[in-house]
Parts: structure tokens; C-alpha cells; sequence
């Protein structure tokens, strides 16, 4: 099962549970206690947000300005957006999809390109991200 309405091949979390050492693991805890995910999206209408959305937390569609605001500060949007949000192309670090390793307790950034992990090899992803943050 693949994420509907992502510009590349992008595996469902639950697909990179499942082939991790945290198989065994209720993603249901391990997504919003341990390493939290929040969904910000880039979605052009509430329609496609409701099809696209499957996390827990996610900044409601309606808020547009947090939204905008999130995509200003890590610098995470699609190219043809930079202008738009009043950035410099130079502010901009990645694309779509944009996956943050954020730490839970202090928000602090512990991996840009989440995206790359999972591409690279899913089944060590979680738990490389989970280095990280015990080592933060």
C-alpha cells in the first residue's frame, strides 16, 4: 500500500512497521508517543487532505497559516511554492514528500531527509530514527 498523492513511491508507515524490528511494536504507540509523526499538508483542497490524511495528529487543514509556517521554518516545500510563501530559493531544503525526524521532548531536529531512510531500506529506518533520538 502506497500513500496516495505523494510525487514519488513513497512506502505507508504501517508497510515500514511491518518490516522492521518493530514489527511486534503497536504503531498506535510507537508513532504517538515515542517518535511522534505530524502530518502537515500540501494537499490543494480539504477533499484531497481527508483521502491523503492517515495519522493521528496531523495541523488541520483549515489552518493554513501554522501549515505555512511550518513549511517557512524547516524550509519544506515544493518548488513552485518558494515564491508564493515569500522565501528565498535559497531557504528551501527539501522537497515533497518531506519527512522530519523531530526529538518528542525537545523538537529538536534530528534528521532532514527521513525520506532518503525510507528509500534507501525501510526495514532499518524506525529503528535508525530511534538511535537518534536516544542519542539526542
Amino acid at each position: 500500500m502506497k500513500i496516495k498523492g505523494l510525487a514519488k513511491e513513497f512506502p505507508s508507515l504501517q508497510n515500514v512497521i511491518e518490516s522492521s524490528e518493530y514489527s511486534g511494536h503497536p504503531s498506535r504507540i510507537l508513532f504517538q508517543d515515542e517518535l511522534p509523526i505530524v502530518y502537515v499538508t500540501s494537499d490543494r483542497s480539504l477533499e484531497q487532505f481527508d483521502t491523503n490524511n492517515k495519522f493521528s495528529r496531523f495541523v488541520p487543514f483549515e489552518n493554513a497559516d501554522e501549515r505555512i509556517g511550518l513549511k517557512k521554518f524547516f524550509g519544506a516545500c515544493a518548488a513552485n511554492k518558494v515564491q508564493s510563501l515569500g522565501m528565498d530559493p535559497s531557504e528551501r531544503n527539501s522537497g515533497l514528500p518531506t519527512l522530519l525526524i523531530l526529538d518528542p521532548k525537545t523538537h529538536t531536529l534530528l534528521k532532514r531527509n527521513g525520506v532518503d531512510d525510507l528509500m534507501k531500506d525501510k526495514s532499518k529506518a524506525v529503528s535508525s530514527w530511534m538511535k537518534l533520538k536516544e542519542s539526542s
